[in-house]
């Protein structure tokens, strides 16, 4: 009676959730690829912007470098489910982070394989 689940992953670092109004993957899970999406209320404050896919082992898979020119208030950033190599990954969890403002978020996303 009156009772919630709670279902949050543990991985969120708040410490920049003044500045972010939203940072999320879309479709997560996924099979072929995702587009990470980013909102951000202060562009001012982002001189470097970095979005960085890392595999369950903490190995870097792919990486996303902006600056502030490219970055608007609503940004998405198309992952193909490639690493920096051009090769497909694995199905499985990967984590991806976004870095600004010399703070961090980290996320989880799952792929499931590649599209038929």
């Amino acid at each position: 009676m009156g009772a919630y689940e709670w279902q949050y992953l543990g991985i969120d670092d708040g410490s920049i959730n003044e500045n972010m109004l939203s940072f999320y993957t879309s479709p997560n899970p996924f099979k072929g690829g995702t587009t990470i999406v980013l909102s951000l209320k202060d562009l001012q404050s982002n001189d470097k912007l970095r979005v960085s896919i890392y595999n369950i082992r903490g190995q870097l898979v792919r990486e996303f470098n902006e600056d502030n020119s490219d970055i608007a208030p609503y940004t998405e950033i198309y992952w193909d489910g490639r690493d920096e190599q051009g090769r497909a990954v694995a199905a499985g969890a990967y984590f991806y982070k976004l870095t600004f403002c010399e703070k961090e978020i980290v996320k989880k996303m799952i792929r499931l394989g590649n599209d038929p």
